[in-house]
């Protein structure tokens, strides 16, 4: 089974960590984006709040504002933007026109006199909205204190619109940011891997004879590799050397032994014995046929990967 690439492996793992940070990124900026819209939100609201506190009339009956809010929202039926008025004592309730028959309830009542609310509550059109709350007790010209509920709520339509635009453009930023990465990561890996083809262009020139050693400059992270390769390079060298020279040494001493040889059947041939005297050679000679051609073998066998020649075929 192939392994596979290491260029591959690289570029898958690059492209997990990218993707992985990008999602967690992508999470925390859309809700640190919506967190961030509905605190803005809660603030008009309050605002809102504070405004319509500074309209009531707490001397007047029924409850009314010494003028309108200066918001039209809060004329119009349903826009969005609500306020409440309630008389604790009397369970009286004033409401702005929008929100025309109905009434805004929250979960819980304010904590106490002059503390502030924030709550999620329903819509009276139906959706989400952000209220704010403030109990105030209010000294009345008629000597008794007046305890009132003042309330505002804003819908969280544009709030939910807003983070829906942002989220489409943050994934939209964030895919392309991811594809401009994953080029990076291709580069860099690309680069990286640079010095491992000098090795094989190196390598393919050391065995098809065109160099003898792996040449040139290399970054630290490679140098060993090219070092071991170089120093297998030196020893392979250095054997087919010692096995050259063994075989000069075995063909020089069975040679001279055959000179030995070849001088005891002259003598023969001197005593009258010619039939041993040319048995003897034509041994000595086949003898030394063979250890020519042994010697030419172990030559063949033991050069080196640079030791190569060429010839035109045709001539």
């Amino acid at each position: 089974m192939r392994e596979p690439a290491l260029r591959l492996r690289l570029l898958l793992g690059s492209s997990l960590w990218i993707a992985l940070a990008l999602f967690v990124a992508g999470f925390a900026i859309a809700a640190l984006f919506a967190d961030h819209v509905e605190k803005s939100l809660s603030n008009d609201v309050s605002a809102q709040l504070d405004r319509l506190i500074a309209l009531v009339d707490a001397d007047a009956t029924p409850l009314r504002l010494t003028q309108p809010m200066p918001d039209p929202r809060f004329e119009q039926p349903l826009s969005g933007l609500y306020w409440q008025i309630r008389d604790a004592g009397t369970g009286a309730i004033l409401t702005s026109r929008s929100l025309w028959d109905q009434a805004l309830k929250l979960a819980q009542p304010p904590p106490g006199q002059g503390a502030t609310r924030l709550d999620h509550i329903a819509d009276p059109a139906g959706g989400g909205a952000i209220a704010a709350a403030r109990l105030l007790v209010f000294d009345t010209t008629a000597g008794g204190p007046r305890t009132l509920e003042i309330m505002v709520a804003e819908t969280t339509r544009s709030l939910d619109a807003a983070n829906a635009a942002f989220r489409t453009d943050l994934i939209r930023d964030l895919v392309i940011l991811a594809i401009v990465l994953m080029l990076a990561a291709w580069l860099q890996v690309t680069l990286g891997l640079l010095p491992l083809a000098h090795i094989r262009r190196g390598v393919n020139a050391v065995r098809t004879g065109r160099a003898k050693r792996l040449d040139g400059r290399y970054p630290a992270e490679v140098l060993p590799l090219v070092q071991e390769v170089n120093g297998l390079l030196d020893t392979q060298e250095t054997s087919i050397a010692f096995a050259r020279a063994r075989a000069a040494d075995l063909a020089h001493g069975l040679k001279t032994n055959l000179t030995v040889l070849n001088v005891e059947a002259q003598a023969l041939r001197r005593a009258g014995n010619e039939k041993s005297a040319s048995a003897i050679e034509a041994l000595t000679q086949e003898l030394a046929r063979t250890i020519d051609h042994q010697l030419a073998l172990a030559r063949l066998r033991h050069r080196s990967r640079s030791e190569s020649y060429r010839t035109a075929l045709a001539p």
